[in-house]
């Protein structure tokens, strides 16, 4: 029987219903487990049905402190961890420089391979970032981003960039689904505005609650859909009632079914502030979804014609005025082969980062 290669896998944020956290375990689902298993160093927390999967895949987990509030300890018992079950592979995931905290212990381990991968484009601690980006970029061996413009902002090596890749199929657009789930969120007979994201300063709710407000005022059958959760969700609340929308901004909170809501928006809105791929562009593409998004997210995120960039600046009126061209609805088609055919398939994803694990 071949050797099974272990990788240390390291995330810099807490692991539960977020963009980083899918594409791990996108990953972990569908990597080839004969060869390769994933074990986790947690230091951020990670919820209970993240902490079921990992182990449905064999995954070992260890539970380390708060590399935040501790980062000494962390890293002392991070390269112990490293060192006493011989790790030759570390995968870290973040958003900055501050993977050099990581990619440091992993090579006082031992490490042979010392990957940082980039999943944004900025983050809030610039400061701590331009610091610590040099050790960085001298300790790790190996260099990933979601998106050029992510590699440009953490690397000042060479990067590859690795597509977030989506299991696509999940994603084709489905007319019976669509009608189930109109009927089952109340909004059968509605225009459908759709977000998903994590309720914080980056995904900006409160340039898309006010867009929505003006489209509201033009159409007061239209509804947006909220996806995600954060701590900036009373701040969102409380919006939402100044401006008396709580009769047609449906909040879901944190969901496992996003594929199927997908299908039942008529547009997907995305007015990030900052974004390092944004894969929830990539999933609303494949479900065939007309997206209108800031133009502060990557250019790689259009990978059809469903999307249009707008700037931030702009009048709330032209972003209404944009959203509004589909009211009268249009056809969704299969965009399994558009999508794939732009490498974010997780299948075809997977097989390059199995050949980085390899040294390939």
């Amino acid at each position: 029987m071949e050797q099974l290669i272990r990788i240390l896998v390291v995330p810099t944020i807490p692991l539960g219903y977020n963009g980083i956290t899918n594409v791990i375990l996108s990953y972990c689902s569908n990597i080839n487990s004969n060869h390769f298993q994933f074990d986790f160093a947690i230091s951020c927390g990670a919820m209970e049905w993240v902490r079921e999967i990992i182990k449905s895949v064999r995954g070992k987990i260890y539970d380390l402190p708060s590399r935040k509030k501790n980062p000494f300890l962390y890293m002392q018992m991070l390269k112990t961890i490293i060192q006493n079950n011989e790790y030759e592979i570390v995968h870290v995931h973040g958003n900055s420089g501050t993977m050099a905290i990581d990619i440091h212990a992993a090579k006082l381990g031992g490490a042979k391979i010392r990957i940082a991968h980039c999943h944004n484009s900025t983050n809030k601690y610039k400061l701590t970032h331009k610091v610590l980006k040099p050790i960085m970029n001298r300790e790790a061996t190996h260099f990933l981003a979601c998106s050029d413009l992510a590699g440009k902002w953490a690397f000042s090596q060479p990067y590859t960039v690795l597509k977030n890749g989506i299991d696509v199929k999940k994603f084709i657009y489905n007319e019976k689904i669509r009608k189930e789930y109109r009927e089952k969120l109340g909004i059968a007979d509605n225009f459908v505005i759709g977000h998903i994201g994590h309720m914080s300063y980056q995904k900006n709710h409160e340039f898309l609650i006010s867009v929505f407000y003006e489209i509201y005022k033009v159409n007061n059958k239209a509804k947006l859909l909220l996806i995600g959760d954060g701590k900036n969700r009373p701040l969102i609340e409380n919006q939402i009632l100044k401006l008396s929308l709580e009769n047609a901004v449906i909040m879901l909170g944190k969901r496992n079914d996003v594929n199927y809501i997908l299908q039942a928006m008529d547009v997907f809105v995305l007015p990030s502030r900052y974004e390092g791929l944004g894969i929830v562009n990539i999933e609303a593409q494949a479900a065939a979804l007309k997206c209108v998004v800031a133009d502060t997210i990557p250019a790689e995120a259009k990978i059809t014609d469903n999307i249009e960039f707008l700037s931030l600046n702009s009048p709330k009126e032209l972003w209404r005025d944009t959203i509004l061209k589909y009211i009268d609805g249009y056809e969704r088609e299969n965009m399994y082969e558009q999508i794939r055919g732009k490498g974010y398939d997780i299948q075809d994803v997977v097989k390059k980062l199995e050949k980085i694990y390899l040294g390939q």
